[in-house]
């Protein structure tokens, strides 16, 4: 664990490769320890050690580094989708981690994959929520407006649910909040299909209070900045000062990460602002060298 925690102050300051260093260093110290002790289960291999994997899949993705994210988020979910311990009062984070191989799947736009993705057990009421998001996300992008509508529906009824609002993260705050900002993302993407500029911005701007509510968690409680979506629907939508505005403050919240730069330099570019929007690109090469994919937008 000691190896790992370097991480938390490196993502703090945008050191994004260095946290996936040090939380690859502490896979392998985790997967020695396991390896020679053999502990049953417990606070360190239940909690701690797919804590590592969970925070590789966070800094890779914020440099774009996919193969490595998605492979970490594989990882913390097979660590983590067991559902003898999700019964357990306090246990409720599992849940949540369970669906990170389907969140990294819908950050990096594998939509085929998602599809493909079993529905969870209805006994598990956040999951399965995540898992129609994932769907409505993936119906859209594929044209498939009537799927996405029968999917959507399951996360509005789920924005509602007492058993989810009942659940929470370690007792700090309740998992409603994930599922309250993707039903505020879907309306805004369908909105969006209909080329309603202005509902789809209201929708994320009713997603944004919530995010910042969440308390400071690392990996966040909400997985994809709801600013890197608004920043790049205000870009579309031909306002590109108040997107500048909205990359900037979440180069606040996650520094030299290569989404908000990609579209900061964008938005730069729209405005003329060209000296600043060097400076940006010269900043997005630096936080993109170990990168592979290639942006159009800030969110796929």
């Amino acid at each position: 664990h000691l190896v790992h925690m370097p991480a938390h102050i490196y993502a703090r300051v945008g050191r994004w490769h260095d946290a996936v260093i040090a939380n690859e260093l502490a896979i392998r110290a985790d997967d020695a320890y396991l390896a020679i002790c053999r502990p049953g289960p417990g606070v360190y291999p239940l909690g701690y050690v797919p804590h590592n994997h969970h925070f590789l899949w966070f800094a890779a993705t914020m440099i774009g580094d996919s193969e490595t994210a998605l492979a970490a988020a594989r990882s913390t979910a097979e660590r983590t989708n067991i559902p003898e311990l999700m019964e357990i009062p306090g246990m409720d984070p599992l849940q949540d981690f369970s669906m990170s191989e389907t969140f990294g799947n819908i950050r990096f736009g594998r939509w085929d994959a998602i599809v493909d993705t079993p529905k969870p057990d209805g006994q598990w009421r956040y999951m399965e929520a995540i898992w129609h998001y994932g769907q409505t996300l993936a119906a859209l992008r594929q044209n498939r407006t009537e799927d996405a509508r029968e999917h959507y529906r399951h996360v509005v009824e789920a924005s509602r649910d007492p058993e989810i609002e009942a659940l929470t993260k370690w007792d700090r705050y309740s998992m409603i909040d994930a599922v309250i900002i993707a039903e505020r993302i879907l309306a805004a993407e369908f909105a969006l299909a209909e080329g309603d500029f202005e509902s789809a911005i209201t929708s994320l701007k009713e997603a944004v209070p919530i995010e910042d509510a969440i308390p400071y968690d690392e990996p966040p409680g909400w997985h994809l900045p709801v600013r890197q979506i608004l920043g790049g629907v205000l870009l579309e939508s031909g306002k590109a000062g108040e997107a500048q505005l909205v990359y900037e403050a979440e180069l606040r919240r996650n520094p030299e990460n290569i989404w908000s730069l990609y579209g900061l330099e964008q938005a730069l570019k729209a405005q003329g602002k060209n000296s600043e929007a060097n400076q940006v690109a010269g900043r997005f090469r630096n936080a993109s060298a170990f990168a592979d994919i290639e942006l159009e937008r800030s969110y796929f």
